[in-house]
């Protein structure tokens, strides 16, 4: 009687996680849809707008003046562009400015 018990937790534990699964995959085809727009669009917002708390977790291109902080990159490795593997760089970037 254990034994089933642990069989169907098993199962239902899996069948959780699938559909998480699934979920999460609908979630990041969303972001990299927005993702692809805004690089279509290709309309540069001021550097100043990344402060405004209205635009978080919003995918937007920027322009403007700065430097790039001399801090460690943050590297992901196994990204594809174009058909090609290979690594990924990002800095943090602060405007001249002096704003976030």
């Amino acid at each position: 009687m254990l034994g089933w018990n642990l069989a169907i937790a098993g199962v239902a534990l899996f069948v959780a996680l699938g559909l998480w699964q699934s979920r999460r995959a609908l979630e990041k085809e969303a972001v990299l849809a927005e993702a692809a727009s805004t690089v279509a669009g290709r309309a540069a917002q001021p550097l100043s707008a990344a402060s405004d708390p209205t635009r978080a977790g919003r995918i937007e291109w920027a322009s403007g003046p700065g430097v790039f902080v001399d801090v460690p990159a943050l590297l992901l490795d196994n990204q594809q562009r174009g058909g090609r593997v290979g690594v990924r760089a990002y800095r943090v970037f602060a405007p001249v400015s002096g704003g976030p």
